[in-house]
């Protein structure tokens, strides 16, 4: 079987020589090729292979000659004519040469190499990439300083901890003889970007490496491509990108609701049906079925703790709160109607937890507080504050954040043109603007507003959008009254006092903290 034109087919090629020596060439259309990459990857790579009755088509996306972005695998079912995609190689392995445009598969080799796929680039450079990860990485330093040293041929063989000795005349990689405890004591002292370089180089260095824990200076913006069934982390600060598959359970059309604590909670857009999240670690926890659809939710605890509370806020649905104990187990929620008296019914959004009570902006222009959450005394009123409406202009937005016990008010108009931050008074229950966040430092999206301490000192008095200028993300000064955008952590100068000329991130997206794990 060969590949079609455009690659859109695979192709079964009869030739039958008869006895008159006429050579007869029939081609049948087997199946469609499982194209995936979006066209916006600069190389994509396709290369089909057949093993006895098995049939292989993989597909590999490069960012640049030595970034790999992403290699997906695929196996076509030769009873349904379906390619079906692979999660795991087990102990196979593929070769790939693009140079000369080649693939080799042996079905089981050593446990050492196998399961991966490994790509000999254009310029002999070797990349090796674990199937099961599906993580943009880079070639790991070691590997390259050894192909630089034209070492084209890896030997591998098998010692003990005491035959542990490395001859330098020798041309051939140590990096698998090294023994097991010591490649753990290394790979402990790698950053996020190197370990994941590590962990692709084969299994062994992969088994070796911890499970994944960002170093992270500030909230990573998380945006999920539910078309391609992949989660991108993008580091406002320094620019990197991972990418990772999403859990098969996750399959669909899921949105983000909220975030904190280095957790989502994700909502199926057909249907009811709720969800934690946590991406670095893959956790799911599931949550009870609710017969609405929630306008705005928020979460007071991790789902692991014991003190995890679900609210939900809902204008046209029989209750308008909804609350979830997720550690009571409880198989449905508690719902509380709301008196409002001679006004229509009131639109929650952005809820926060401070303590037992929380904030959530009423109709978008007013602040709700719902005191004593859960319990038989609970109550709600709205704090009303003159000045904070004359500030509110035409098509500007507002977001709630906590910063340590004080409640933030960030108002944008639009484009962003203008940016106002005010505090509560919690005795006057009135807003104070405020022209300075110290230390602090805050992250919007449509689905969170995360305020922080800065761990950098070039992130204080600072406030991200999910915005892009030139490949930068790009933040607000309140020292400076103007945006700026950063370049490996250092300060570029600014561009202007509005975004306009800035790219946004396509939906569902958020801002998502490390957890503390």
């Amino acid at each position: 079987m060969t590949l079609g034109p455009y690659y859109r087919f695979v192709i079964e090629v009869d030739i039958v020589v008869k006895a008159s020596k006429e050579v007869v060439i029939s081609l049948k259309p087997v199946a469609k090729v499982p194209h995936t990459s979006p066209f916006k990857f600069r190389t994509i790579y396709s290369f089909l292979i057949g093993c006895s009755t098995e049939l292989f088509y993989i597909e590999t996306s490069f960012k640049d000659e030595m970034t790999i972005v992403e290699v997906r695998l695929f196996k076509l079912d030769m009873t349904g004519m379906m390619w079906q995609e692979l999660e795991d190689l087990k102990d196979a392995t593929f070769f790939l040469d693009l140079s000369s445009y080649s693939v080799f598969y042996k079905s089981a080799v050593g446990s050492q190499i196998g399961g991966c796929v490994h790509v000999l680039g254009l310029k002999n450079k070797i990349i090796s990439l674990e199937q099961c990860l599906y993580l943009q990485c880079r070639i790991c330093q070691e590997k390259a300083r050894l192909l630089e040293a034209n070492c084209h041929k890896i030997v591998i063989r098998s010692v003990s901890r005491d035959e542990a000795e490395f001859d330098n005349t020798r041309s051939e990689s140590h990096l698998l003889n090294v023994p097991f405890d010591i490649l753990q004591m290394v790979s402990e002292r790698f950053s996020h970007a190197e370990i994941q370089s590590f962990r692709a180089t084969c299994k062994r260095c992969y088994l070796a490496t911890p499970l994944w824990r960002p170093q992270m200076y500030s909230p990573w913006l998380l945006v999920l491509n539910i078309h391609r069934g992949t989660l991108t982390f993008i580091d406002p600060i320094c620019g990197n990108e991972y990418i990772k598959k999403t859990p098969l359970k996750l399959k669909g059309d899921y949105q983000i609701l909220c975030s904190r604590y280095g957790w989502l909670l994700m909502s199926k857009l057909y249907g009811w049906e709720l969800v934690f999240f946590n991406p670095f670690i893959g956790k799911i926890c599931t949550l009870p079925k609710v017969a609405c659809s929630f306008e705005s939710i928020c979460f007071s605890a991790p789902p692991t703790s014991p003190d995890c509370m679900v609210v939900g806020f809902a204008t046209y649905e029989p209750f308008h709160v909804y609350i979830h104990f997720v550690s009571r187990k409880l198989p449905s929620w508690q719902g509380y109607r709301l008196d409002f008296g001679t006004h229509a019914p009131y639109s929650f959004h952005l809820p926060i937890f401070s303590g037992r009570d929380i904030y959530a902006l009423c109709n978008n222009r007013k602040i709700a507080i719902f005191r004593n959450i859960g319990k038989e005394d609970f109550y709600w009123e709205v704090v009303k504050d003159k000045a904070l409406r004359s500030c509110c202009k035409h098509r500007s937005k507002l977001y709630l954040s906590k910063c340590d016990q004080h409640l933030l008010l960030v108002i944008v108009s639009d484009v962003g043109t203008s940016i106002e931050v005010f505090k509560l008074n919690d005795s006057t229950k009135e807003w104070e603007k405020i022209d300075s966040l110290g230390a602090h430092m805050i992250y919007i999206s449509g689905s969170s507003c995360i305020c922080l301490e800065a761990k950098l000192p070039q992130t204080r008095n600072t406030i991200y959008f999910p915005r892009l200028l030139r490949k930068s993300h790009v933040f607000y000064s309140l020292e400076t009254c103007r945006y700026h955008t950063f370049n490996s952590k250092i300060i570029q100068e600014s561009f202007g006092a509005n975004l306009h000329g800035t790219m946004h991130h396509c939906d569902p997206l958020t801002w998502i903290e490390n957890g503390g794990f």
